[in-house]
């Protein structure tokens, strides 16, 4: 008999016949065919033809929707907070800096610190992967905003301890005394103009009065420029208050004080002439803020109370009792 076979006596025959075992690894990967067969048929049964899903799918696909969900509602909040911050930029801007002389943040200075090439790569391949871009990006926008936004505020505030010395340093009295001795001849604006007879823009106002009428400072400041443009201005008194603010004193027939001195509100300057292109004795007075000329009749007016004018220029330098 050979090894490995198995035998069994045979009565009927008288003899050993061979026992034949059936061959279980056929047996068993029939079986798992089979299994495998009905597991792929019973899914795509189930959701391709009944269109369910399993349970395992059906959650994974709830916790999605969740997400997305709470992703669209970070990012409309995220779109809520930038237009506060927008807000106050823009009164930022239009407000509270040029209250105190500082120039405008520009958009790229409130833009640094965001933008460029792609900050977001590692939310590549995602199914919401621009949601989630968007929503990043967003975060760290508000973040860059809010932080130069802050930064400003400090400024202002630093500013804003000193407003006691901006009032004074403000150009708002007249630089003629107001006891009518003094009248405008001509507005800031539009004209025609007195020599050349053609429209122009006027950057200030003219004051006429007699020559040698005493000018006045508008305001704290420190005399930057005199200089003589005998085409223009003739001899003038430039004085930066700070602040943003200068203002400019024109056809003077004297000036009176000298470069980087300091002058105070009301202290006399020079007098009244009739230098450069003029035709007759009288101020020109601008005021320039923020290195554009505006309207000095914004600023004062030439029908302040004359007693409280004597009082404010009294004891500062050359008194109008003292030229009249």
């Amino acid at each position: 008999m050979n090894k490995g076979k198995k035998y069994r006596y045979n009565a009927k025959t008288f003899e050993y016949e061979e026992i034949q075992e059936p061959k279980r690894w056929k047996v068993n990967l029939f079986r798992v065919v089979l299994v495998l067969f009905l597991s792929f048929g019973f899914h795509y049964l189930y959701s391709n033809v009944l269109g369910l899903e399993d349970p395992k799918t059906r959650m994974i696909r709830m916790r999605h929707d969740e997400l997305c969900m709470s992703l669209d509602t970070l990012a409309n909040e995220l779109a809520q907070r930038r237009m506060l911050i927008e807000g106050m930029q823009i009164r930022d801007n239009k407000l509270y800096r040029p209250m105190f002389g500082m120039e405008e943040l520009s958009e790229e200075i409130r833009n640094a610190g965001y933008g460029g090439v792609d900050r977001y790569a590692e939310y590549e391949g995602y199914y919401s992967t621009g949601l989630m871009k968007h929503v990043a990006s967003e975060i760290d926008m508000l973040y860059s905003m809010a932080f130069i936004q802050s930064r400003s505020l400090d400024d202002i505030y630093e500013l804003a301890l000193r407003s006691d010395e901006m009032a004074t340093a403000m150009p708002t009295i007249s630089p003629v005394m107001t006891d009518g001795s003094c009248w405008y001849s001509s507005l800031y604006g539009t004209r025609v103009h007195p020599i050349t007879g053609k429209k122009k823009t006027h950057d200030g106002v003219d004051i006429a009065g007699n020559m040698g009428t005493p000018i006045y400072a508008t305001g704290d400041g420190v005399v930057e420029r005199i200089s003589y443009d005998m085409f223009g201005y003739g001899r003038y008194i430039m004085i930066d208050h700070g602040f943003g603010y200068k203002t400019r004193y024109g056809h003077l027939n004297t000036a009176d004080v000298k470069v980087n001195q300091k002058v105070k509100k009301g202290d006399f300057i020079g007098t009244m002439g009739n230098t450069g292109r003029s035709t007759g004795p009288h101020l020109h007075y601008e005021i320039i803020y923020m290195g554009r000329t505006v309207n000095p009749l914004n600023y004062f007016n030439m029908k302040m109370d004359t007693v409280l004018y004597r009082y404010m220029v009294s004891g500062k330098g050359i008194s109008y009792s003292d030229k009249a």
